[in-house]
């Protein structure tokens, strides 16, 4: 196994979380740190140089990934959009971004799945929620208008995982009846 030349220590910890998320993908829960320490081409004591831990790397996977999600939802919050639901009717976007199973850029609920089992992470999304949830209830809507739009978003952003033939189409009206609710406030 060679270790790739020039690698900065962020670049190293990138090429690591990166390669957890293909292995966990690959190999669920079963996936080791040598699979994972393979995968990134480094060896297993430099992977625990970073991480320390199995627990650790999914606990810094979980964050990147929600870090990740978080940086989608604002990236999806219309610039000229000043109504009540803005934020709303961006998770809606976000939600409704196309992915397969065996998409590696955006496998995000595939693997926090499995990795949601572990406390740390299991506090890590629980502190994530709770932020979001507040952020959308600030957003201007009812409590109810929220809590089904977003029920309903997360519901479609699974869907690829037991309707993987959904046609597009069908998935886009699913998406803007959603951002319409938001507008009826």
């Amino acid at each position: 196994m060679g270790r790739k030349a020039g690698r900065s220590p962020d670049d190293t910890r990138r090429d690591i979380l990166d390669a957890a998320r293909a292995a966990l993908v690959q190999k669920g829960r079963s996936a080791s740190l040598a699979d994972i320490a393979r995968q990134a081409q480094v060896t297993k004591g430099g992977l625990l140089y970073h991480f320390g831990t199995k627990e650790d790397l999914f606990a810094a996977l979980a964050d990147d990934l929600l870090r990740s999600f978080d940086e989608l939802l604002l990236s999806m919050v219309e610039p000229d959009d000043h109504e009540p639901g803005r934020l709303c009717r961006a998770y809606v976007r976000a939600s409704f971004v196309p992915w397969t199973p065996d998409d590696l850029d955006a496998v995000s609920p595939i693997v926090m799945a499995i990795v949601v089992d572990d406390e740390r992470v299991a506090a890590i999304v629980e502190r994530f929620t709770v932020d979001l949830d507040a952020r959308l209830r600030d957003d201007g809507l009812p409590a109810e208008v929220v809590e089904l739009v977003v029920a309903a978003a997360d519901g479609a952003s699974m869907q690829p995982l037991w309707w993987a033939g959904t046609d597009q189409a069908h998935r886009q009206r699913l998406e803007d009846r959603l951002i319409a609710l938001t507008l009826q406030g």
